[in-house]
């Protein structure tokens, strides 16, 4: 059992799985293009089968070697719905578990430490990427009123609506069009800049640099959490000689 754990974590089989997810990718997008595989139906239809056979003994011997502990890795559990909506819409014509397998493209990014690394990171960061969002939210309302106070009789129609005034306040945001926008208003209130530069530091400069740092705490932390779940799963496969 410690040979066959060694054996489905090593690299062969790494490189296996990767070869599978790829030409499973490529068997979905010739699919889609009926007219490039038409007389080769068959052909496609038996190496699918066999990427599917393939990729259901690999799970099936990481249930078996890891049993409960299969599931407290998130890809594992990924693995085995993807794979069984797969196998279940391989011969029926129920469009939602044929279109599960695109999900399956999603798995290349296990493959690559530098690629799993930002994603997980954006999955530990979503909290403060949702409370960024918030506060981002809050201060735009409250521009975006000022500005439709401040701004609804001058020079142009940026803000002679409270939902244009947010739209426009967007637009400065991603400096889209940040001087038709702005040259109006401040050509007859020449002080309306103060209003504008106090808005980008408080949403596009500030906001940026919190993300920033949202994500550079993201990236450590699950830089450490890898660090020790090698240690840990090498454990694990070592105390399966002994059980």
């Amino acid at each position: 059992m410690e040979k066959l754990g060694a054996f489905i974590t090593g690299k062969f089989m790494h490189s296996v799985l990767l070869l599978l997810v790829v030409i499973n990718a490529v068997i979905l997008g010739l699919e889609a293009e009926s007219a490039l595989v038409r007389g080769y139906e068959p052909l496609i239809q038996q190496i699918d089968f066999i990427v599917l056979t393939v990729l259901t003994i690999s799970i099936s011997l990481r249930v078996i070697v890891f049993r409960t502990h299969f599931f407290e890795y998130g890809w594992n559990t990924f693995d085995l719905v993807v794979v069984t909506a797969a196998v279940i819409g391989h011969n029926t014509d129920i469009a939602l578990l044929k279109t599960l397998r695109v999900l399956m493209v999603f798995r290349i990014i296990v493959f690559f430490p530098t690629m799993r690394m930002l994603v997980e990171a954006l999955i530990y960061a979503f909290k403060g990427i949702v409370s960024s969002i918030v506060i981002l939210s809050i201060v735009f309302y409250a521009f975006s009123v000022a500005g439709y106070y401040l701004f609804q009789n001058a020079p142009g129609d940026s803000f002679t609506t409270l939902g244009i005034s947010f739209a426009s306040l967007f637009q400065l945001m991603l400096f889209d069009d940040f001087g038709n926008i702005t040259k109006p208003i401040i050509a007859v209130m020449p002080e309306s800049w103060i209003f504008f530069i106090s808005f980008l530091f408080a949403t596009a400069f500030s906001f940026i640099n919190l993300l920033i740092g949202i994500f550079v705490e993201a990236i450590d932390e699950v830089h450490k959490a890898n660090k020790d779940n090698k240690g840990l799963k090498a454990k694990k496969v070592g105390a399966l000689g002994s059980s």
